[in-house]
This record gives structure tokens, sequence and C-alpha cells, in this order.
């Protein structure tokens, strides 16, 4: 059978080169979501899913109300850092509340004047989607989402938002609530989008494939 000869193409995206190379005969290689059939994709420079988690306690951080939240965090920490996918997260000190990814502010689509002792607030890089949601609904995070309605209001504000970063780029909390304050008036763009409407780095719709939970690759 004779192939078909090989054919590239290069896109922009942002400030990156997407070189994508197409051959009918070899199947994907590609990582990236959403990627067609038969084609093959040269990254130049990586991508990465930054995801923002938001939620708004029923009362602050150190209330016995919101104890059994907090008793959790260490462990599903642990388990989002052993996840495959798992690049790296703001760190928060549990003595100043203060996060490594810079200063925390507050997202406007969540009641004005909410204490930022009672937002909480995840921010982290991964390689793809289908990783986020592999370490969200199994597991540790899944038994406290289970009982996320026992410590978190619930509102018409989004619990959490996606989009595609540069694989140089760190994420801030100011662009974080951005993001998830435009998924809130603006519904699911490739700026802002969710596992319901997931976006690939080019900003086409496509749909989530399913993927096993496994743990992270010993370095």
């Amino acid at each position: 059978m004779t192939r078909e000869p090989a054919r590239a193409s290069r896109h922009r995206f942002g400030t990156s080169l997407v070189v994508l190379r197409y051959t009918a005969a070899r199947p994907s290689r590609c990582g990236w979501l959403g990627c067609r059939p038969h084609e093959e994709c040269l990254v130049q420079i990586d991508h990465r899913i930054a995801f923002f988690t938001l939620g708004v306690l029923k009362a602050p951080f150190g209330n016995p109300l919101v104890q059994g939240f907090v008793d959790r965090l260490a462990e599903v920490y642990a388990a989002a850092e052993g996840s495959a996918g798992f690049f790296d997260r703001s760190v928060r000190d549990l003595q100043t509340w203060e996060h490594s990814w810079g200063p925390v502010i507050a997202p406007t689509c969540i009641p004005s004047g909410t204490a930022l002792a009672r937002l909480a607030m995840t921010l982290s890089l991964w390689s793809d989607l289908e990783s986020v949601a592999a370490f969200a609904y199994h597991g540790v995070h899944r038994e406290a989402l289970s009982r996320r309605a026992d410590w978190v209001e619930t509102g018409p504000w989004p619990s959490y938002v996606a989009w595609w970063v540069d694989g140089q780029h760190r994420p801030n909390w100011s662009e974080a609530v951005n993001r998830i304050d435009h998924l809130h008036a603006h519904g699911p763009t490739p700026m802002a989008f969710s596992f319901r409407q997931p976006f690939d780095v080019m900003g086409a719709p496509v749909r989530m494939k399913a993927r096993p939970v496994t743990e992270r690759p010993e370095a």
C-alpha cells in the first residue's frame, strides 16, 4: 500500500508556534485534547492546562463548621501531586494564608463582601483536562466532593474553570479570577471552559476522552 506523503502546516496560538504534520497512514501520537485521527502533532512550545477551583465556605477557616473540609486538605493535595498529569500548584502558607503564586483576590462572580477567609480556592497546572478529571472524580477528592454541601455554599457562580497556558507561563490569582468571571458571564469559550464543554489549544470545541486513573511516575 502506498502511503500518502506527509504534509505540514503551521499555526499560531497566542505567541506559540504549533507545527502539525499530517499523514494518512500513521496513527495519532498527539496528547492534545481533541486531536483528530491520523494527525501527528509536533509542538515547539508545550502547553498546559491551568485549573482554578472556587468554593465559598459556610464559615471562615478555623470555624468548627468547616473543620472537616480543612482536615482533608493535606490528603487531597498529596493525591493531586501524586496524580499523572500534575505539574505544579500554588501552595498556601497555613500560618499566613498567603499563596506562593502571588496575592489572592476574590472573583466578582461571588457575593460582594465575601471575606477571603471564607474562600476555598486552588490554582494548579496539568498536562491536560482529562488528567484533572481523573484526579477530581476518584479517590480522596471524590470523597471530599461528595460532602461538598456540608461545607460549601451553593450559588450561580462556577466552581472551577480551565484554560490553556504556555508551558513557560505560571498563572497568578488575578488571571485565575478573571477567567472564572469570564466563564460566569459568557459560558464556556476558548478563554475559559469546563469539563462539560472543553476546547483544544487551538480554540476548537472538543469532547473529553475517558482516561484511567494512574499515579505520577517516579522522577
